[in-house]
């Protein structure tokens, strides 16, 4: 048994990493005991028409502060915030514009730039943290995001596609939010794993709500919804402070 064991481990550092992160990726959401399926996968359906079975859970004139991590050329931010009818919603995209910090899958670092340029989405409430995620969520936590989170209703859409992004988002958020929806773009990719990651080292809970996948070819979920309950507490809210430090490493999808 034990060289059996040995022989699987030097066969598994032949195969390419890629190829590995996704057999993790996937084993993951098979056999998490953390991430439960949700009720309902919506089937073969335009990803804004999932989009507008969120909004009416959250609520179309609901005060929000929606934060997209992973903007590129902002199809979906632009959708939230014509869906959003609240004068007094906040949108901040979180996207460096440059693409991948490195390479994901078969795609190499640098896809998804749009050489620096955010979207033209012209509504007063949309403004943007351009750079790394490591390098602009902690420091816009700590002053603007501060006051944008108080009395509004948190919305995350992570959408970063790698790992470590993915994971450092949700354990950044961890340290100031009591409870929030997430949407999670890229289930498959990375994402789902970042999810089981926080929650099982810090405790937190989610109760998925709706997914979305593609008809017919897999049993694999593409985007899920839930909410996130982060047992911190409700009476602390967004009030504690972080640690406005960037760090030094690129973090961050296309971002």
């Amino acid at each position: 048994m034990i060289v059996l064991r040995e022989l699987c481990k030097n066969l598994a550092t032949f195969a390419p990493t890629n190829t590995m992160e996704t057999w993790c990726n996937y084993g993951v959401i098979r056999r998490s005991s953390v991430l439960r399926p949700p009720p309902e996968a919506m089937s073969g359906v335009v990803k804004t028409k999932y989009f507008d079975r969120i909004g009416d859970v959250v609520g179309r004139d609901a005060n929000l502060a929606y934060m997209e991590f992973g903007v590129w050329e902002g199809s979906s931010l632009r959708h939230w915030v014509s869906a959003n009818t609240n004068p007094q919603s906040r949108f901040i995209g979180f996207d460096s514009f440059l693409g991948l910090p490195q390479q994901w899958r078969r795609r190499p670092a640098g896809y998804f730039s749009v050489e620096g340029q955010t979207p033209d989405i012209d509504d007063p409430r949309v403004g943007y943290q351009i750079g790394w995620f490591n390098q602009t969520l902690c420091p816009w936590l700590a002053g603007e995001g501060g006051e944008i989170l108080k009395g509004r209703t948190p919305v995350v859409h992570l959408d970063g596609d790698l790992f470590h992004s993915g994971l450092y988002v949700l354990t950044r958020l961890h340290t100031v939010l009591d409870r929030y929806h997430l949407l999670i773009d890229n289930y498959s990719g990375g994402e789902a794993r970042s999810l089981h990651d926080y929650l099982t080292a810090y405790g937190a809970s989610f109760e998925p709500r709706l997914a979305r996948k593609r008809k017919g070819v897999s049993r694999v979920l593409g985007q899920v919804y839930g909410v996130v309950d982060t047992g911190r507490g409700a009476d602390r809210g967004a009030s504690v402070q972080v640690e406005a430090k960037a760090e030094a490493e690129p973090v961050g999808g296309h971002a």
